[in-house]
């Protein structure tokens, strides 16, 4: 007895995006916890979590780390792209309480480094104080304003570039970089959705103007691959097309 059983279909390509939506999740019985499940199976590949448990951190009570840090599963997708790349120089801008600073030191290893900047005194010394407590070394942090700092440092050198400053400067951020950095050299934008602001036809906030200002830039521009990957609160991934 022959009999078909109905699989999942898309009339577009967007229905495919997400993995919770009708044409991923087709099989699964228990879609309330789907998206539940993929965390756990990530997490459970990469271990991220147990990563970020394993550092040490002070920060001010009345601030949670879960909220303003980058997700363990997002700096667990960079430290694979820094190890694809084989990069040792990392530049990050905004610091806050250094946890992706050591993550990245951490994938780089004693040959490598790291140079964060951060404007904030406040989370200056916090952040260094946190790279002492888990006896990184390999870690360069600057207290002082992106756009001050990125004039006097020789951005060439470096092989991967973390944003996650003030959202407000990114485009100009972005100027500065696409004029100095090398061939080779992988930027990437942290939280590039902006919680759903970028959608809005008028932003809410100065940060997702800030955010929105720069894609529109981007749209226009033929010089840099783009992606997005919306996993987190979006990631923006830009290197520079060959010239081949």
């Amino acid at each position: 007895m022959k009999f078909k059983i109905a699989g999942p279909s898309a009339k577009k390509y967007f229905e495919k995006l997400l993995p919770n939506q009708k044409f991923g999740s087709y099989w699964i019985r228990d879609k309330k916890n789907f998206i539940i499940n993929i965390y756990a199976l990530m997490n459970q590949l990469s271990s991220f979590e147990k990563s970020y448990k394993k550092l040490k951190l002070n920060y001010p009570k009345n601030i949670k780390p879960e909220l303003m840090s980058t997700a363990p599963s997002v700096l667990s997708f960079l430290q694979y792209l820094i190890s694809e790349k084989k990069a040792k120089k990392i530049l990050e801008i905004g610091t806050f309480l250094g946890v992706s600073a050591m993550f990245f030191a951490k994938e780089v290893g004693k040959k490598g480094s790291v140079v964060t900047i951060e404007k904030g005194e406040q989370f200056s010394k916090i952040s260094k104080s946190n790279f002492i407590l888990n006896k990184i070394k390999n870690i360069k942090l600057i207290n002082d304003d992106a756009i001050n700092a990125l004039k006097k440092i020789k951005l060439n050198k470096f092989d991967f570039i973390f944003v996650d400053g003030s959202k407000i400067n990114y485009l100009q951020i972005f100027k500065i970089l696409e004029k100095k950095v090398s061939n080779k050299c992988t930027i990437c934008f942290d939280d590039a959705l902006y919680h759903g602001d970028i959608f809005n036809r008028k932003t809410i906030t100065h940060h997702g103007e800030g955010v929105k200002k720069l894609q529109n830039y981007l749209k226009k521009d033929k010089k840099w691959n783009k992606i997005l990957v919306p996993i987190s609160n979006g990631i923006l991934l830009l290197n520079k097309k060959s010239k081949n």
